[in-house]
């Protein structure tokens, strides 16, 4: 997969994973959540990548499909609904957690709140390296929606990357999902809040 598509994905679960590990006025809910999101790079490549990526699941036999979807899911990742969404898995206590999530080892993040609303930056020094900053609202405690601008390096050449994001509940089961960084086991129900 592209290295700016990937970037964005494992963006997207990290913004859905921040959101509810702030959240004291809107208390997002445990469970298996959708992300869905729309791209915009400023050579269209990614988009381009990720189009070709959604036309080559489509082409597979259901039984390699299901392959990659649960080998995907053991990564706590799963293929929303649309070609532009990803579901996952939170647990009880990411929704509680205090801190944002752990990012990686050459990563330093910041956020900030406002009511409902959390203004978030990254910089990460590679390979690539990138740098962001984005608005999430969290506005129920099923859904929330974002903004964020990503800068990278893609083959050599600056790339910049916007996404907009909505988040949306899907249940306290996470079926076959994973929570992020949990493998090996059952993903554990959560009790709706």
């Amino acid at each position: 997969m592209n290295q700016a598509i990937r970037r964005i994905c494992t963006g997207a679960a990290l913004l859905a994973a921040l959101a509810p590990a702030h959240a004291q006025q809107v208390q997002l809910r445990a469970g298996l959540w959708e992300n869905s999101f729309t791209l915009k790079t400023s050579d269209g490549r990614a988009e381009a990548a990720l189009k070709e990526m959604q036309a080559q699941m489509a082409q597979l036999p259901p039984a390699q499909r299901k392959m990659m979807e649960d080998m995907m899911a053991r990564q706590g990742v799963g293929l929303g609904a649309q070609g532009n969404s990803v579901r996952i898995c939170m647990t009880q206590a990411e929704v509680e957690r205090a801190a944002p999530p752990p990012t990686e080892d050459n990563c330093q993040q910041k956020a900030t709140r406002s009511g409902n609303v959390w203004q978030i930056s990254y910089q990460c020094s590679g390979p690539p390296p990138s740098s962001g900053e984005g608005r999430l609202s969290l506005l129920t405690p099923t859904s929330y929606a974002g903004e964020f601008k990503v800068r990278t390096v893609e083959d050599g050449r600056p790339q910049e990357v916007q996404m907009t994001q909505r988040g949306k509940w899907l249940g306290a089961d996470c079926g076959a999902i994973r929570p992020v960084g949990q493998t090996g086991q059952p993903a554990p129900p959560a009790a709706p809040r």
